[in-house]
């Protein structure tokens, strides 16, 4: 499941790639060069969905309707802008489905799903 969610193209929110920019900084004390090839990265190999006006009012609206943190209306509202109905994320509510089109998938769940169900039985 790992290679089917990373290969591009992907619609990847650019608060996805603000949250992993700034973790590297901070966590992986990466450089400012290498922070740099990371966004080229996303953008050469994903379609970065851009936080607009639009996509920023309709957080609003997600946020209202929803328990959603306004970091994560970002990303749902990026996601059901670009056209998405899959979500990969392990922060949100596995299998919610959001605005009748778009579900959340946390792919360690899933993955650990899998292998439970071929795990052998005794």
């Amino acid at each position: 499941m790992a290679r089917e969610i990373i290969s591009p193209p992907r619609i990847v929110s650019v608060q996805v790639v603000n949250e992993v920019c700034v973790n590297l900084l901070r966590k992986g004390q990466r450089s400012k060069d290498e922070i740099d090839e990371v966004i080229r990265a996303f953008h050469s190999q994903h379609d970065v969905e851009p936080l607009d006006e639009n996509v920023l009012l309709r957080a609003g609206e997600l946020r209202r309707t929803s328990s959603l943190s306004f970091w994560d209306s970002l990303i749902v509202s990026a996601a059901l802008t670009a056209g998405a109905t899959v979500l990969y994320s392990e922060d949100l509510q596995h299998q919610q489905l959001i605005d009748g089109s778009l579900r959340i998938i946390n792919p360690f769940l899933d993955s650990l799903t899998l292998s439970l169900a071929k795990a052998p039985t005794r």
